[in-house]
């Protein structure tokens, strides 16, 4: 009887840590950057722009904000060409670039925002996601023009 306790309670922990080193090689695996930022454009109500370019205007809490998708749209066609992987705090701190970092946040009606914080070869999706741009660095210039384009609509 106690041998076939055994055997099941083996058999029980064999099954979680098959699971457990599953969902750890899906979280490891490279991705679309996209495909991690939440972007629902059926729900979509705003999107909040800052970079280091440029400052905040006093009592705002971005560069620019809208509620039209055209600029989020926009945004995440251009960052859909980039994979990342995820990568630990640690790692994230020895390759985040000490320039500048772009932010942006997405919020919608029915779903968490997304809290994005870019630098050149690496992201933090908040609340303590961290990825290394495996096809980066991003390009900076392309987001100075976006940044430039919108921020003279949306001050």
């Amino acid at each position: 009887m106690k041998s076939k306790k055994v055997k099941y309670l083996v058999i029980g922990i064999i099954i979680l840590a098959f699971f457990f080193s599953l969902k750890v090689i899906n979280d490891y695996r490279e991705r679309d950057l996209i495909s991690l930022i939440n972007y629902k454009p059926a729900d979509f109500l705003s999107l909040g722009f800052t970079s280091d370019m440029n400052e905040v205007p006093e009592g705002k809490g971005f560069e620019w904000f809208t509620k039209d998708k055209e600029p989020t749209d926009e945004l995440m066609e251009f960052l859909s060409q980039y994979s990342v992987k995820k990568i630990n705090e640690e790692k994230f701190n020895e390759i985040r670039e000490s320039g500048e970092r772009i932010e942006f946040d997405v919020y919608h009606s029915k779903a968490k925002p997304s809290i994005v914080w870019m630098y050149g070869n690496s992201v933090h999706i908040l609340v303590g996601n961290y990825y290394e741009i495996t096809n980066g660095p991003i390009d900076i210039e392309w987001i100075r023009k976006y940044n430039e384009k919108y921020n003279d609509l949306y001050e």
